[in-house]
């Protein structure tokens, strides 16, 4: 009986030692931080391929308003865009983000523009976007569109 008792005395400190060391857990939720949180923002700079360059081009990035996802709404805009007929630009895009050190990197899920694509360092932002323009008018994101380079940094 003596026995059987200091077992169950044993088998009781036990299981309250389990229980406690429960608490001294990291919460994983106060500890992760969404990378689309904290890159939003406009950043101005240039954007060019091979020798057509555009200067006050800007990129606002916005943080999509679902919980689940890491990405970002992703507007560009230049006014002085011209190119084979087309002039203006305003995109618009939703862009997955992630953090590695204090790099984001940006890339496309969607299959109309799946090179667009870019890293923020700091406050400087540099995109490959795949810009097109088809009928000598409308300006769009696509696959098959020419590499554009944007680099700018965040206002």
């Amino acid at each position: 009986m003596k026995k059987g008792k200091s077992i169950l005395g044993f088998l009781m400190v036990a299981l309250l030692i389990s229980f406690t060391s429960c608490d001294d857990e990291i919460e994983r939720n106060s500890t992760h931080t969404d990378a689309s949180a904290l890159v939003g923002g406009t950043y101005t700079g240039t954007l060019s391929f091979e020798s057509d360059t555009y200067n006050n081009v800007t990129i606002t990035l916005t943080k999509m308003s679902s919980e689940t996802i890491q990405a970002v709404y992703l507007n560009i805009q230049g006014a002085s865009f011209v190119y084979t007929g087309a002039s203006g630009l305003n995109l618009d895009a939703t862009v997955n983000v992630a953090r590695a050190n204090d790099t984001y990197a940006f890339s496309s899920g969607n299959s109309d523009y799946l090179r667009l694509s870019g890293r923020l360092t700091g406050n400087n932002l540099v995109m490959t976007l795949p810009i097109q323009v088809k009928s000598d008018k409308t300006v769009r994101f696509h696959t098959n569109g020419k590499n554009w380079q944007f680099v700018g940094t965040k206002n």
